[in-house]
């Protein structure tokens, strides 16, 4: 007993001499405020503990083939994916994640699950909640997880159960605040017969349609199966292009999220699978998720006069605050008139125009990014990437649309925002090679 409270005297003795020192290092306000937020954040974490579960992909297609609202679509895939060592340089070595994710990747039919009821809570990130008070796992996208032997899928918020950073404690304290308001008969709430809940889990134009673009493929088999026409609700106050994305996968009546609360009889939730392979675990490459995403927009896409160029850089230049752009800009410039190949700011264009843009391209180059995605919409094209890490995201699309591919890498060890200085011989010839 003595031992034991002669060591809580030390730990406490330490922890003040620590707070001393925090206090004379950057002063009594800043102390103060760390101190407030630091309350703030446990104090969302233990409220989050109390009054929330969550519903994991498992638990929620058992729950929905109980109650008869679980549908598979579409086939189940066996996907390969090859190192595809670049051979049109010599001595050219295949970047180390390239060679791990390579294999073949057994990827399940597609579903959509009808759940009784439950709550949509405005954030930053909206959240889905069940009638039993559990998020809805899988609306909440798969990022970031560990590249092998992860167990589930790790996202943002799918550290529920511990804190780790600030930005998982605010949708903590979002998800606790709209949860009493749904509660409360004074806040304003919207009421939904049924739900379909698109919300996006990133940034990234690229991430939305990759990964939550196709979940709408679960939504048209629910509305054959049932007869039944969700509501779409998506963020409240979206950028221009997730409209138009959706209009051109034939949603025209997607609802913004306006209330802090809605609430749905019915939750209509489509299989949301990760297309970034980060998380072996939960990578689900579909090439018959790129056919629809491609097909269906393309066939909606109005046409354009514009004469497209056939050979396009998609420059990153807009972007620089994003890292990635190209650093010897001038070197770059040179080489890419000598093939003749123009550059480009698809941000600049509308998605339509972007489409014809990518579908007219036989030479596609790009520092790795979200200008890359619309490759899918490209038939045959000959891919170059130019990277400062070798992500291989690019690198399994362009073997699932059935492209050419090459990439040219940095030297040294870079950071994944850091911009791209391009060894110039080497793009030329590999600019000679593919042009023949």
């Amino acid at each position: 007993m003595l031992s034991i409270l002669s060591l809580g005297r030390v730990q406490t003795a330490e922890i003040a001499a620590r707070s001393t020192r925090k206090v004379k290092q950057d002063g009594v306000g800043s102390f103060l405020k760390a101190a407030t937020n630091r309350i703030v954040d446990v104090s969302n974490v233990l409220l989050f503990k109390a009054l929330f579960g969550s519903l994991t992909r498992e638990e929620m297609i058992q729950r929905a083939k109980e109650s008869g609202g679980y549908w598979e679509f579409g086939s189940a895939e066996e996907i390969e994916i090859k190192p595809q060592a670049d051979k049109t340089l010599e001595d050219r070595s295949v970047p180390e994640l390239f060679a791990e994710y390579a294999g073949t990747y057994d990827v399940r039919r597609p579903f959509v699950c009808e759940l009784n009821g439950g709550l949509l809570i405005n954030a930053a990130d909206p959240l889905v909640v069940d009638q039993n008070r559990n998020v809805v796992m899988e609306t909440e996208k798969p990022l970031f997880g560990a590249r092998k032997g992860a167990s589930r899928a790790d996202t943002p918020f799918h550290k529920r159960t511990e804190y780790s950073d600030r930005s998982t404690s605010d949708r903590m304290g979002q998800l606790c605040r709209g949860y009493v308001q749904s509660r409360s008969r004074i806040h304003e709430q919207a009421r939904f017969d049924s739900v379909f809940p698109l919300f996006r889990r990133d940034t990234s134009y690229g991430h939305w349609v990759l990964d939550q673009l196709p979940t709408l493929r679960g939504l048209e088999h629910y509305k054959e199966m049932t007869g039944r026409d969700p509501t779409v609700v998506i963020e409240s106050d979206p950028p221009g292009w997730i409209e138009e994305t959706l209009s051109l996968v034939g949603v025209d009546s997607a609802v913004p999220l306006a209330v802090p609360v809605a609430k749905a009889d019915r939750l209509i939730v489509s299989s949301c699978r990760e297309s970034i392979p980060r998380n072996q675990s939960v990578y689900e490459p579909s090439r018959e998720d790129i056919t629809w995403l491609s097909r269906e927009m393309k066939s909606r896409a109005p046409p354009t006069t514009t004469k497209h160029p056939d050979r396009v850089y998609v420059s990153r230049e807009n972007l620089a605050d994003r890292g990635r752009y190209v650093s010897n800009r001038e070197d770059l410039k040179r080489v890419l008139d000598e093939f003749d190949i123009t550059m480009c700011t698809p941000e600049t264009l509308s998605i339509a125009e972007q489409i014809a843009l990518y579908e007219n391209a036989e030479i596609l180059i790009g520092p790795h990014g979200a200008g890359l995605t619309n490759m899918i919409f490209s038939s045959d094209t000959c891919v170059i990437e130019l990277l400062n890490k070798s992500y291989p995201s690019y690198q399994h699309l362009a073997q699932l649309c059935g492209h050419e591919y090459h990439y040219l890498q940095s030297e040294g060890e870079r950071g994944h925002h850091t911009p791209i200085e391009i060894d110039v011989a080497e793009l030329r010839e590999l600019l000679k090679r593919a042009s023949t």
